[in-house]
């Protein structure tokens, strides 16, 4: 009545060819399950492959503080994985070689224990297609206490730089355990390339480390 035309649209629409391969990969749609962890705000989607020993998952996730206003997507294959249950805070995963309990942060007591990581972007097109950008820097939110080692290579498979940076938030007089995005780390990034895939390999130092996000700054 007052002229204001509202739009609603499914929130899976931006990965809709993504789910239709998912579901056209499996043998039989009825081996194709879900879970929703709801401490997390994660929904799993899993999708098990022909041969019945690979996996892959496509996962939903949602603040459950409604800070995030669009949901994110990623699809894994950790520990091929191919159902889950969730109960009463405790969230199993079901795999071909058993059963796993998925511990929380909190949960995690012994600090000698510190897993590496290692994430791979697509190529980051920054916009144009063909124009080539300058960037400026490169910032990474982090918590936590560990080395992070970052690779960037063109879209012709050449290295364009190296980064290593220290994330040691655990001394910052503003550091609040409930704030996980305390730190922001940003470096110099002079680079020109019409677009860069990213990698970026992380350990554990006396404890957590946790990488949050990054961006990359590019001159107009």
């Amino acid at each position: 009545e007052n002229g204001i035309l509202v739009y609603s649209y499914s929130i899976s629409d931006k990965i809709d060819l993504l789910y239709r391969e998912l579901f056209n990969s499996v043998d039989d749609p009825e081996t194709i399950s879900a879970v929703f962890d709801q401490d997390e705000g994660q929904y799993h989607i899993y999708f098990p492959q022909p041969g019945g020993k690979l996996c892959r998952r496509l996962t939903l996730a949602m603040n459950p503080e409604g800070g995030e206003p669009q949901p994110k997507f990623s699809e894994g294959e950790f520990l091929n994985a191919r159902c889950g249950a969730f109960l009463n805070g405790r969230f199993v995963i079901g795999t071909t070689g058993g059963i796993y309990d998925v511990l929380k942060v909190e949960q995690e007591l012994d600090d000698s224990f510190t897993p590496d990581m290692q994430i791979t972007t697509p190529l980051l097109w920054h916009g144009s297609l063909q124009d080539i950008k300058e960037t400026q820097s490169i910032i990474i939110q982090a918590a936590g206490k560990g080395i992070i080692n970052l690779t960037a290579q063109d879209q012709k498979g050449n290295i364009i730089g190296e980064l290593v940076i220290e994330v040691d938030d655990t001394v910052d007089d503003n550091y609040f355990a409930d704030v996980p995005l305390s730190r922001q780390y940003e470096r110099k990034w002079s680079h020109r390339y019409v677009a860069a895939q990213y990698r970026i390999k992380s350990s554990g130092g006396a404890g957590l480390l946790r990488i949050i996000g990054f961006a990359i700054t590019v001159r107009n």
